[in-house]
């Protein structure tokens, strides 16, 4: 049976993407190399520094300003200061744990091997070592998160019927009509009285349908649109999907009604309603393991940013 690590790594292992691609802090030595800032008892290097602002360019989001430098050293100092935290309380990773996440990274990354993952680290100007020092730095803090954070999140029921409940724009299904149709059709450079025929031979169809023809019948003998061979229907439409002229006049009829003409830029339609449904929520049912999902992301987020908060309070950080 997995572990209950295991599990949480299958589901937080994006975090750990230290991999190839975004590599976070190293805490390799170099010959001469400047101190930015001190976080607890360790360092961060310029060096340091340079290698994530290097590997956000080689995949196209260079930093474009100060905001986004000093944001990477924060996020540099953050898991200095959690890897710190995670080795005094005595976090522990194991070698299954490490090769849980390597072959993860793997799967993820669709390397075919162990070589073609210490290739591509290699090609990052990282050492394997160092590659796993920092994988498994990662691990302990996710253990720590998962501890200190995760597993003090609650959500009752009635917290997820609330949200359902106070969110009908989310969970809401919005009223939409099905419509047939009469199209006839009026190309853009129309004479005005080939303009004013096609409107009078539009207003007669119109008379012709309210009086009881059916519309089926009048589909058949006067639409010249595509969806003639469909018996004219057009499929469900809801609020928005129609221009606002024919949305507001669609959605006041009740069903089997009809509109008189209108004009747009294709020709002169007649719809009929086929069916108008309204609006309803979507059962709480169908909906409510999102809702948990959302909430307890949201939740985990709170106080993992309040946790961290804490963490800066109680910690020594100099910024050179």
């Amino acid at each position: 049976m997995k572990s209950f690590l295991k599990l949480f790594l299958r589901k937080f292992i994006v975090l750990v993407m230290v991999s190839v691609f975004t590599s976070t802090a190293s805490r390799a030595a170099t010959p001469i190399d400047r101190v930015v800032a001190i976080a607890g008892n360790e360092v961060v290097t310029q060096s340091q520094l340079d290698r994530i602002i290097k590997s956000r360019e080689d995949i196209g989001e260079p930093v474009k300003n100060a905001e986004e430098r000093w944001e990477i050293l924060r996020q540099l100092i953050e898991e200095q200061l959690v890897f710190q935290e995670a080795e005094r309380k005595g976090i522990q990773v194991t070698d299954e744990d490490l090769e849980f996440a390597l072959k993860d990274i793997e799967t993820r990354n669709q390397f075919p091997s162990r070589e073609a993952l210490k290739k591509a680290v290699a090609s990052d100007y990282l050492s394997w070592d160092q590659y796993l020092k920092n994988l498994k730095n990662q691990l302990m803090a996710l253990k720590l998160l998962s501890r200190e954070v995760n597993a003090t999140v609650s959500l009752s029921e009635e917290t997820v019927q609330s949200y359902y409940r106070a969110h009908p724009e989310i969970f809401g299904l919005p009223d939409r009509v099905k419509l047939k149709q009469i199209l006839l059709s009026m190309p853009a450079d129309v004479s005005t009285d080939t303009e004013k025929e096609i409107k009078e031979k539009a207003e007669k169809i119109y008379i012709e349908a309210q009086s009881g023809t059916d519309f089926i019948q009048l589909v058949r003998e006067y639409s010249q649109g595509r969806e003639k061979v469909q018996d004219g229907d057009l499929g469900f439409f809801k609020r928005g999907d129609l221009t606002p002229k024919i949305d507001e006049l669609i959605f006041t009829l009740k069903e089997g009604e009809i509109t008189p003409p209108v004009q747009t830029p294709l020709g002169m339609h007649i719809f009929k309603v086929e069916v108008h449904e309204i609006g309803r929520m979507r059962p709480f049912e169908s909906v409510r393991q999102k809702i948990k999902e959302r909430l307890i992301a949201e939740e985990t987020s709170n106080l993992r940013a309040k946790w961290i908060n804490d963490l800066w309070k109680r910690s020594f950080i100099e910024i050179r």
